[in-house]
């Protein structure tokens, strides 16, 4: 029988999560950071400079090279603040959308090890293990480690960190709500809008519009193979 992982969080780790989780209806992105001799034990979380909306959360990837920039010159392995992605979903569903996974693949698929952990308003977690050595996926089991020191929560500092680091984006609204029985009906500028940001001769690498990045996310949910859509798509 084949154990699971775990992926731990200390409870100070685990309540500024559910501090940035809550502190407005957009998703935001953190960096775990490992204990030391533990490394799938997060105790704390570090936030880079991200524009953020409901539906997703782009990191600036300047601004983590400058995180790990300071680690390295604590002399960190990056095991310790580098292999643990963390973020939230404003919404009931913890499952990764297409950008969370691309994300993950672009970002964490050439490293030995990587985890990409989601936690949602209503409390449901994902986290999943990726091992590219061996080409696994594993997912984790999830728990918080009420057994060793913690500090108090520092509620201010993370407010401060959370207003420095994180900006609010524009928001590409879906034209049709995924999986409804009764889609809504598309006027001719809607279907205009949605091809145009859809161009299904690119691969997702290909385009760097944040528009096109978000109508992916769409099509991967919306069941457009339904005849009535197809339809509308025409």
């Amino acid at each position: 029988m084949t154990t699971k992982p775990v992926l731990q969080f200390s409870p100070y780790a685990w309540r500024k999560l559910l501090f940035l989780r809550d502190i407005s209806q957009n998703e935001v992105c953190a960096l775990g950071i490992s204990d030391k001799n533990s490394p799938l034990h997060v105790v704390d979380l570090v936030v880079p400079k991200q524009p953020v909306s409901e539906v997703s959360c782009n990191l600036d990837m300047d601004s983590v090279a400058d995180i790990y920039a300071d680690f390295a010159e604590q002399n960190k392995p990056v095991e310790e603040f580098g292999r643990v992605w963390l973020h939230t979903h404003p919404g009931t569903s913890s499952q990764p959308s297409g950008t969370d996974e691309r994300t993950f693949a672009t970002n964490y698929g050439n490293c030995e090890w990587g985890v990409m952990f989601i936690l949602a308003r209503n409390g449901s977690t994902y986290s999943r293990m990726s091992l590219s050595a061996f080409d696994l996926q594993l997912l984790t089991d999830v728990v918080i480690n009420w057994n060793t020191a913690f500090p108090a929560s520092c509620e201010k500092e993370w407010a401060a960190e959370y207003t420095k680091a994180v900006s609010q984006k524009p928001v590409y609204v879906p034209l049709i709500q995924p999986h409804s029985a009764h889609p809504t009906k598309l006027t001719s500028r809607k279907k205009e809008k949605l091809l145009l940001a859809y161009d299904p001769n690119l691969e997702w690498w290909e385009s760097e519009d944040e528009a096109q990045e978000e109508a992916y996310d769409l099509w991967d949910d919306l069941d457009y193979t339904r005849p009535e859509i197809q339809a509308e798509l025409e």
